[in-house]
């Protein structure tokens, strides 16, 4: 007689079918997929990114998005596929973590972690999206005790700082966790700090080589340090309590109820800790029953805590920040889903909230993908391959590779912070947008965000119309071309 296939299997199928469906479905890039997938166009014409694309992002993104270049002609389509085979290996990852720590039922983990997945990934292709792999690869290992572990930490630590800044908060934790409860803890950690700046000596040599060091410091790490707002403590913390954007009603998030519960834990742990009745326990107690909170919740709870405030340090509460977060949030939100009824109707809740949010999404996503479908083709029609364009304000950079039109200026969206654009910033726009004056000039319609008649980037293009007639429009976007015909060997900086 055949094995009857677990409901919870189904349950992980259906959703990432869905999954599936929603990557699919959803094929005009945000603001900064669009910016990630022009990196990668880039290095498919030979040029280099923050030398022709300003950008505060580590290159690794650039690199992973060269595999969406497959698909000819859709490049997000490409990388969609990429991005829906890590998530069925981070899955893969997932199951063997749950196992190596012990939990019954890999399965409900991994819905868990999918309803998260769908909750916070803000349609894809971002940096956090691939930090996932590597934060899982490691935990995998470590919960293995695997002989590689400080060497697969060291690789993951280098990997995630160079697809954000902060992309190694996770990592970072559990190799400090995997130090303190070390036998030799010393030599582990000089094994960490080997390998991670070996691997950033190497990837200097390489930028410098390159001839990109320079503008590399000064976009990824000065511009972020100098001119990026910083919420005060107080600030920060307002924000967080009544201005939450994620998973929020009038600012008030559920993350508030994750907090502290994690914050519960902790404290739990550390009272039985100083109350003599040992170190986080996992085994189980007179009675026979397991001691509760245990050792991978109270690892998992005190990583989360001490990440959270670097994940969200900028302020803002985008629901892809979350990401970062998922793997210690599943393990802890697993342990209560298998427990208890409550937490299993609570988390097919959130599933079907979520499955009905990103559906939402599509017909927008359609009709600005179809709008911008037609922009590209009347661009290609009407100017010269040689000649750039701009895109004027955030979002739908995808245009650019859709027409097979470089921008004028490496600032494909305005500055928006502190001192955003300096004297040498101004002086690098209005050089390269005079040299390299673009053929014509794509306003977003109905979306003015970032036109700030005070910002110094509307400004130029503001002036810049006036040279310009309006060729086509639709429902998303307005169409100018110049009234003078320009030189086709017109190049970009």
């Amino acid at each position: 007689m055949s094995r009857r296939i677990p409901w919870t299997t189904w349950l992980v199928a259906a959703i990432l079918g869905f999954l599936v469906f929603i990557h699919l479905a959803l094929l005009a890039p945000g603001v900064d997929a669009g910016l990630h997938l022009y990196g990668s166009f880039l290095l498919t014409k030979g040029l280099l990114p923050y030398t022709h694309l300003w950008n505060n992002k580590p290159f690794l993104i650039y690199v992973i998005g060269l595999a969406g270049f497959i698909v000819r002609g859709n490049p997000f389509l490409g990388a969609r596929f990429l991005e829906l085979a890590v998530l069925g290996l981070d899955c893969w990852l997932l199951a063997g973590i749950v196992r190596a720590f012990g939990r019954p039922r890999p399965a409900w983990y991994i819905s868990v972690f999918l309803v998260l997945y769908l909750l916070s990934w803000d349609q894809g292709f971002l940096t956090e999206t691939f930090v996932l792999p590597l934060t899982l690869w490691y935990a995998r290992a470590f919960a293995r005790k695997s002989a590689r572990t400080v060497w697969i930490g060291g690789a993951a630590l280098v990997l995630a700082c160079l697809l954000k800044q902060n992309g190694a908060v996770i990592i970072a934790g559990i190799a400090f966790l995997d130090i303190i409860t070390a036998d030799a803890p010393d030599r582990k950690a000089l094994g960490y700090v080997g390998i991670f700046l070996a691997g950033m000596a190497l990837t200097a040599l390489l930028l410098w080589s390159l001839g990109i060091g320079r503008e590399f410091l000064d976009q990824v790490f000065i511009y972020n340090s100098e001119s990026a707002a910083r919420p005060g403590p107080g600030r920060w913390l307002r924000v967080q309590l009544m201005q939450n954007s994620f998973l929020a009603y009038h600012g008030v998030s559920l993350l508030l109820v994750l907090n502290a519960w994690m914050a519960w834990i902790a404290l739990r742990a550390l009272a039985r800790w100083v109350a003599g009745r040992g170190r986080a326990q996992g085994g189980p107690d007179e009675s026979g029953a397991r001691q509760w909170p245990d050792r991978m919740q109270t690892a998992c709870a005190a990583i989360y805590l001490a990440a959270y405030p670097l994940v969200y340090l900028s302020g803002k509460t985008y629901a892809h920040y979350f990401l970062f977060l998922l793997l210690p949030t599943t393990l802890i939100l697993g342990d209560l889903v298998i427990k208890y009824r409550l937490a299993r109707m609570a988390m097919l809740a959130a599933l079907a909230w979520a499955v009905n949010a990103n559906i939402g999404a599509i017909p927008q996503n359609r009709a600005v993908s179809k709008d911008m479908n037609g922009i590209a083709e009347r661009i290609k029609s009407t100017t010269s391959d040689t000649t750039p364009i701009v895109l004027a304000g955030f979002g739908n950079q995808y245009l650019y590779i859709l027409s097979d039109r470089l921008c004028s200026t490496r600032f494909l969206v305005p500055l928006q912070e502190n001192a955003g654009y300096s004297k040498e910033y101004r002086n690098t726009l209005d050089t390269e947008m005079q040299g390299h004056p673009p053929a014509c000039i794509v306003l977003i319609k109905n979306n003015y965000r970032g036109l700030d008649p005070g910002n110094y980037y509307t400004k130029l293009i503001t002036e810049r119309l006036n040279d310009y007639r309006l060729d086509t429009e639709n429902g998303s976007f307005a169409l100018f071309c110049s009234k003078v015909p320009l030189e086709s060997t017109s190049k970009v900086p």
